[in-house]
């Protein structure tokens, strides 16, 4: 038999038997509705300090690919608590690392990702974009999971956009996610 005919049908089944693990569970969706608030603590050069604190709806879709890994994108509008004429649209998208994605029972994990977003005032735009990193614990009953977490951003484009020139931004985020799996 010649070599090269069989080895690429070989490797063409590889990933076949290496994801045909009978004892674990299948690739599941989930999708969720979530609250979501923004907080950003704002040091000024001239030492005044100020929070503006957003808060609004997320909806969140993930890929359990197992129990231990999973991947989550959301999409978010918030408004700004002291004026509702500002809002921020948003997205994520995190690889989660952890326990029980899969499985019945108390979950924990790490998340690391990257996020964009639009500050809108109704006269103009800013678009920010950047890292986050955050952890989440939560429980997963039959079909249905609840989970809280936070993350921290990277606040390097907040800094040097018009909102916020001349500041020192620590910019974080928290939710409380209710989803069903599929």
């Amino acid at each position: 038999m010649d070599f090269k005919i069989i080895a690429p049908i070989l490797i063409s089944c590889l990933p076949t038997y290496v994801f045909a693990n009978f004892d674990e569970p299948k690739p599941t969706l989930s999708l969720g509705a979530s609250s979501m608030a923004l907080v950003q603590s704002v040091k000024y050069k001239d030492s005044s300090n100020t929070t503006n604190t957003f808060a609004g709806l997320q909806l969140i879709a993930a890929g359990n690919l197992t129990d231990n890994f999973q991947l989550q994108t959301s999409l978010y509008r918030l408004q700004y608590t002291d004026n509702s004429e500002l809002t921020v649209y948003g997205n994520n998208f995190k690889a989660n690392f952890g326990t029980g994605f899969m499985s019945k029972g108390f979950r924990s994990y790490l998340s690391v990702g990257i996020f964009s977003e639009s500050f809108d005032n109704g006269t103009k735009s800013e678009r920010i974009n950047g890292l986050e990193v955050g952890a989440a614990m939560g429980y997963s009953f039959n079909k249905v999971s609840i989970d809280y977490g936070f993350s921290v951003r990277d606040s390097s484009d907040y800094q040097q956009d018009s909102l916020y020139a001349n500041a020192d931004v620590i910019s974080a985020t928290g939710f409380l996610n209710f989803s069903g799996e599929f």
